[in-house]
């Protein structure tokens, strides 16, 4: 031990022992390799992996939490290479493509909030929330955990490359005057939604707010990003071949001049391009809205031939009503093709030349037309049958009981039936109401 350890005064010691700290970090420094240019990439790249969130400075302030995007190798929230490929090729041959709108944030907890929300504040953070999640539900699941990295700083605000969403949706955005990657709008109608539903593009129930509009989804396949900018890239190419003339020899052209021809003869080899495009989009579109329209005829179709079988199924049931239906019963009483098939039936059951006489006279005296209905057992009997009941009585004198199996009803009913027609039916005649219409 020195005695410089044991020196009277403590703060001498104190301050020594950290002088000899920092000479000792000082020379350890000095004697650790210099780091190379490879070393300094890798730790730099281990930073954008590693937790960074819980580092405490010297000063007592935690460190940002960082996570950048090349982490996840995009900038498309959706993380696929092939997004970040098709992409480019579309930053390259379509400029006004090549944007990227916002992912709606997660509104903050209500159990950090003093007041809490109501209304239509609440509505408005309720359907902030609702696209969100199904705008992560509708994109690869690596959106999803890439949103939820607890690496990236709060607040973060992630971004989704337009070519994620139907070219509908994006004309709407250019429609309402917005500039490129500017947010969506908050929903769409349904008349946009079955137009995209026609096309293969999924969606639910979920995806519904309660206006009955619908959030709009990032849902277009990467395959069919892929498609098209490989469209892209392949109409510039055809564009360009026909537009390059072949080279001639000139004497006198400086570098600046041949490099403004380029440029001009690549600007408008990809207006050209584009335009070919867009009619190529417009005519499969009108070609799918076309194919909707023949199906729906289709169906138009089918359903009439269908109604065509059901009446004439309902004639060949009228028609073997009529064939189950004989001799005397209620159905043929009332049936025009039955009194037509036997003339003298209405004068010998009711007194009366024919049925039309019947049918008039009744009509005339009491009021009545035969009902409409084909009768049944459910259908209650109609005035022109109460009469039609006190007529058979008073001419034939059957008993009330055979009356009542005729007509399929209980022979105490038709009887208070009968009792009251016969009365109206004897005034009408000039007779006297001397029939018995008790049941026998």
């Amino acid at each position: 031990m020195t005695s410089s350890m044991f020196s009277p005064n403590p703060d001498q010691n104190i301050v020594k022992r950290s002088v000899d700290a920092k000479e000792e970090a000082s020379s350890f420094r000095i004697r650790s390799p210099p780091e190379t240019p490879a070393d300094s990439a890798h730790s730099s790249s281990a930073l954008g992996t590693d937790f960074q969130s819980t580092m405490e400075g010297s000063n007592g302030k935690k460190g940002r939490r960082v996570c950048p995007h090349t982490d996840y190798g995009t900038k498309c929230i959706c993380s696929d290479p092939r997004c970040a490929a098709a992409s480019k090729k579309i930053a390259k041959y379509e400029p006004d493509g090549d944007a990227f709108f916002s992912l709606p944030m997660n509104p903050k907890p209500e159990s950090e909030m003093v007041n809490k929300p109501t209304g239509q504040v609440k509505a408005s953070r309720d359907a902030r929330a609702k696209r969100r999640e199904r705008m992560l539900k509708a994109l690869p699941p690596a959106a999803t955990i890439r949103a939820n990295d607890p690496r990236y700083k709060k607040g973060t605000q992630f971004k989704i490359h337009a070519s994620h969403f139907p070219r509908q949706i994006r004309y709407l955005v250019e429609r309402n005057g917005s500039r490129p990657g500017a947010n969506l709008p908050l929903s769409i109608s349904v008349e946009l939604k079955n137009q995209l539903h026609s096309r293969g593009l999924a969606y639910t129930d979920a995806d519904k707010f309660d206006d009955g509009t619908f959030v709009p989804l990032p849902n277009v396949p990467i395959s069919e990003v892929e498609s098209y900018a490989g469209e892209l890239e392949e109409a510039y190419a055809d564009e360009l071949e026909d537009t390059i003339q072949p080279a001639k020899r000139q004497k006198t052209r400086s570098s600046r001049d041949e490099f403004d021809l380029r440029r001009s003869e690549h600007i408008a080899a990809g207006a050209v391009a584009r335009e070919k495009l867009a009619k190529q989009r417009e005519k499969a579109t009108a070609e799918a809205l076309q194919k909707r329209i023949d199906e729906l005829t289709s169906q138009n179709l089918k359903l009439r031939k269908r109604v065509d079988e059901l009446k004439t199924e309902l004639i060949k049931v009228k028609q073997g009503h009529e064939v189950f239906e004989y001799g005397l019963s209620r159905s043929n009483f009332l049936s025009n093709k039955w009194h037509e098939a036997n003339p003298r039936a209405a004068k010998h059951f009711f007194g009366f030349k024919d049925w039309k006489e019947t049918v008039d006279r009744l009509h005339a005296l009491f009021g009545v037309r035969p009902p409409t209905e084909i009768p049944s057992k459910t259908t209650p009997i109609s005035p022109f049958e109460k009469y039609l009941m006190g007529y058979l009585r008073v001419h034939t004198k059957i008993s009330v009981y055979t009356i009542g199996r005729i007509w399929g009803r209980d022979d105490g009913h038709v009887g208070r039936l009968i009792g009251t027609t016969v009365d109206a039916i004897g005034v009408a005649a000039k007779i006297p109401p001397n029939v018995d219409n008790t049941p026998e």
